[in-house]
């Protein structure tokens, strides 16, 4: 296999690398969303109180808003946690060579992935912000992340750059869980958010009065990135995605729901196995596993 084909578009006359990914978690494929799962715990929730979609509606789905098709798979992999698509991103930067190199994803998800409710937001915008952005990228790629995990991998990832256009996909009740904080100008119209660098000191007055946050101001800020979310009938993809991954997110899914992963596997080129994919060496691509603690190089790629 050829290596990954990156898009091109001009931003102030810099040539910008990007792969558009979708990414899928289990737990949109349900009727209603569990938010009191543990996300490092082992147990499954209720199948009864939170029912799967049928195999048939699952399809549906991702064929007519998603545009997939099983006669065209899509490269991709299965995790089954969700935040190790982190550093599956990151060691992708890594391994290609391209700086410049992000990411514009499709989220569907029963969450926002975005850091509500942990002190994920307090580390970022507190310290991790305040290191120049080629430490921050080291300091995940090799597994130093604090408190990295599958209800904040997102802002994390914008916080290193990582992903440059951001679209949330929603199941109806969802897309309230995104902090306030991360919007730009904490507008939640805006269509966009923005990471913000605040002292310690102002970060503890904020927390502590957090329905008034437009009297404080930031002493910087990072780019801005466009974000929408949508009503899941009222997504619409073109189908133009580079990459696909699924998360299984076990402790926000019933057992039951598990018939739905070969469902989704039928659209991907990949292999089964948590946080693989390969090819055949013939096309010149193998994955392996890639978690918090993979070594530098453990995605080879033929040049």
């Amino acid at each position: 296999m050829p290596k990954l084909k990156k898009n091109q578009e001009p931003d102030n006359h810099v040539q910008v690398n990007y792969l558009k990914i979708l990414d899928i978690d289990l737990d949109f494929f349900l009727e209603g969303i569990c938010y009191g799962g543990d996300a490092r715990g082992s147990r499954r929730i209720n199948g009864e109180k939170y029912k799967p979609w049928s195999k048939e509606r699952v399809a549906f789905f991702l064929e007519n808003n998603c545009r997939l098709s099983v006669r065209q798979r899509i490269r991709g992999a299965f995790f089954a946690e969700h935040h190790k698509l982190f550093h599956w991103m990151a060691r992708i930067r890594q391994v290609e060579g391209q700086g410049n190199l992000s990411f514009r994803i499709d989220h569907i998800d029963g969450h926002a992935d975005l850091g509500a409710g942990d002190s994920s937001i307090e580390y970022i915008f507190t310290e991790l912000l305040f290191l120049p952005p080629e430490q921050r990228d080291f300091l995940h790629c090799y597994g130093m992340a604090q408190d990295l995990d599958p209800g904040n991998f997102l802002v994390y990832a914008l916080a290193c750059g990582l992903v440059t256009e951001l679209n949330y996909i929603i199941l109806p009740g969802g897309g309230n869980d995104v902090p306030t904080i991360l919007y730009k100008d904490y507008d939640k119209n805006s269509q966009a958010l923005q990471l913000k660098k605040f002292t310690k000191l102002q970060m503890t007055e904020l927390l502590g009065d957090h329905e008034h946050l437009a009297r404080f101001t930031p002493v910087g800020v990072e780019s801005a990135v466009p974000f929408r979310i949508f009503p899941y009938h009222e997504f619409r993809s073109v189908g133009d995605y580079d990459l696909i991954f699924l998360a299984k997110s076990p402790t926000f899914t019933p057992v039951e729901s598990d018939e739905l992963i070969p469902v989704i596997m039928k659209y991907m080129d990949m292999e089964t196995g948590d946080g693989c994919f390969r090819r055949s060496p013939s096309e010149g691509f193998t994955g392996q596993d890639i978690d918090q603690d993979a070594a530098p190089g453990s995605i080879s790629r033929a040049m």
